[in-house]
């Protein structure tokens, strides 16, 4: 899919994207929280289409539940442990009642004393926009992982000298501990991991961070380092979508975002995603939701 920019819009890029923060995603009363770990809720917010500005790690104990982060999609079970960084587009859907476990949700902010970053969290691979934000865990991992999150869930409510500092420390052990956990699976995965379905995740990747630049299929081939109609084969065989297909779902999600978490005109949202008028903006919304972007704001949706 191509869309060039209308020269009759008269509306400018946006100056930054929207992002809830984690006061505003776990709906909670008071602002400015720099850190939460609660038992994982599912308020309409999170079921739709959002961006955050936090990091988030959550480990299911029992339950099960569908996550969708930018292209990736996957179902959660009892001892998953799913990952999330600031930007990227998510949303969860299908909880079930018996859902448990621990969401832990911060921002770089709070690692931040005097200005200085205490800890890289960037260096943690489960945090990066091209990794794997999803995995299964064994239920012995999981109890080796439910301390610290124990630990951590004290002393936030606890009003402890310096607690702040022994979270942060909480924190970062358990990031560690994540990272051996994360590197250990994913490198056994990957020498089982097929040379096809390298290529379309890497293409997923690649829609996911670029698709606003308004690339056809033929410049991420180059990317790929690939001829189109081997990637859009390759696409079509392992995902079961064409990859044009795929730059409409990512541009739709952004949509979403724009649609529910600001204000703007829904021309001002045409002319973001690079459509040539909102006219043809709203009839390939309403091709791919059954709704006008009008319909979608207006109705407020809990579901994407």
């Amino acid at each position: 899919m191509t869309h060039s920019t209308s020269k009759k819009l008269k509306t400018k890029k946006l100056k930054a994207t929207p992002y809830h923060d984690i006061s505003s995603i776990l709906e909670l009363d008071k602002a400015d929280v720099q850190v939460q770990l609660q038992r994982p809720t599912f308020g309409k917010e999170m079921l739709s289409p959002h961006r955050g500005s936090y990091y988030c790690v959550l480990l299911l104990t029992k339950g099960a539940v569908n996550h969708m982060a930018n292209l990736q999609y996957f179902h959660a079970e009892e001892n998953a442990l799913i990952f999330s960084s600031p930007g990227m587009i998510k949303c969860w859907d299908e909880p079930s009642v018996d859902v448990e476990g621990y969401s832990l949700l911060f921002t770089a902010d709070f690692f931040k004393t005097n200005g200085h970053s205490t800890t890289n969290l960037s260096q943690f691979p489960f945090f990066q926009w091209d990794a794997r934000h999803f995995f299964q865990t064994s239920k012995k991992t999981r109890k080796n992982l439910e301390p610290l999150f124990k630990k951590i869930l004290h002393e936030l409510e606890g009003k402890k000298l310096k607690n702040d500092s022994v979270i942060q420390s909480y924190i970062n052990i358990l990031l560690i501990e994540l990272e051996r956990v994360y590197s250990e699976i994913i490198n056994k995965e990957d020498r089982l991991v097929p040379r096809h379905v390298k290529l379309a995740n890497e293409y997923k990747c690649l829609v996911s961070h670029h698709f606003h630049k308004n690339l056809s299929v033929k410049e991420y081939a180059e990317m790929l380092n690939v001829t189109p109609n081997h990637l859009n084969d390759t696409v079509k065989a392992t995902i079961g979508k064409t990859a044009s297909s795929l730059i409409q779902e990512m541009t739709l999600l952004e949509a979403k975002v724009l649609l529910r978490q600001t204000q703007i005109s829904i021309a001002e949202v045409a002319f973001h995603l690079n459509f040539e008028d909102p006219s043809y903006f709203g009839r390939f919304f309403k091709k791919l939701t059954g709704m006008t972007p009008f319909q979608y704001r207006k109705n407020n949706l809990g579901n994407p």
